[in-house]
């Protein structure tokens, strides 16, 4: 009986099914590569984005933000908050618990902007040292409204500003609130940003932990 002999490949198709295998390998490893930078780039954008001590928006975030409401046309409400005395803290009892008091502030305001205006409370900024800045569009809200989100922002940051461990401290805010187009002034939020800011000298002149404006 004669024997059959295995059925083989020419070794030109071998040869291509190798190569093929290798292109695919390469281009595998390729597009990993290019996922990872991409997830890699992205993190980078958004920790630039984020302030480092209270995890919430940075300036960056905020002019982002701004130029985003300014392309929409919207007229948007901005409060900025001061932490009142905020040296005497620091001189008193040092930055480390400075730095808890910002932190506490800066959760209480965010968890109030998420109740009252939605989303994650991403319209919520540190803008440098002891200042913070809200920014949203009215959307229907009247300038009363507005004034009323801010005081609750306030309050609630002078609430838990005061740490368990040392309930001897009292930290009031300070806040100045302006209504108007995002693309007003020069640059993107420059108008805005000016009279609030006038706003919150008016709250400090007046005495301090109030709100002033629109």
């Amino acid at each position: 009986m004669a024997s059959t002999a295995p059925c083989r490949l020419p070794r030109r198709h071998t040869r291509y099914d190798a190569a093929s295998a290798a292109a695919r390998l390469r281009r595998e490893r390729i597009e990993r590569e290019r996922d990872r930078w991409r997830a890699e780039s992205e993190q980078e954008r958004r920790a630039a984005r984020v302030d480092p001590l209270t995890g919430i928006g940075n300036r960056r975030a905020f002019n982002d933000t701004v130029a985003e409401l300014a392309r929409g046309g919207r007229d948007c409400a901005l409060a900025l908050f001061d932490v009142d005395h905020f040296k005497a803290v620091n001189d008193t009892y040092g930055h480390l618990v400075g730095d808890d008091v910002l932190r506490r502030c800066a959760t209480a305001m965010a968890e109030v902007a998420r109740e009252c205006l939605g989303g994650d409370g991403h319209l919520f900024f540190r803008m440098g040292g002891e200042e913070f800045a809200v920014l949203f569009p009215l959307e229907g809200r009247t300038a009363a409204q507005a004034r009323r989100i801010v005081d609750e922002m306030r309050e609630a940051a002078s609430d838990a500003g005061r740490g368990d461990q040392l309930p001897a401290i009292t930290v009031t805010h300070s806040a100045g609130l302006a209504i108007g187009l995002a693309d007003e002034g020069a640059s993107p939020g420059t108008a805005l940003l000016t009279r609030a800011d006038d706003k919150l000298y008016a709250a400090k002149r007046s005495g301090r932990n109030r709100t002033e404006g629109p």
